[in-house]
């Protein structure tokens, strides 16, 4: 059980990256807001507590409000 914890904790780390790294992909061609704020939700269903993505979030939400 152990081990299998673990495998499962590496799989989700490594998908919560590959969101980060297409919201930032999203964020830099200038795509709506709304595009990274989807990949930093997916973050927030994998890891709930995730602060980064949180953070990231308020942003997108403020730049939405801005536009």
């Amino acid at each position: 059980m152990g081990l299998k914890s673990k495998i499962e904790s590496r799989r989700s780390e490594r998908q919560i990256e590959n969101w980060y790294r297409l919201a930032q992909q999203h964020t830099r061609q200038s795509r709506l807001p709304s595009c990274p704020g989807r990949a930093l939700q997916n973050v927030l269903q994998l890891k709930p507590t995730e602060a980064r993505a949180m953070q990231l979030l308020g942003e997108v939400d403020r730049q939405e409000q801005a536009i």
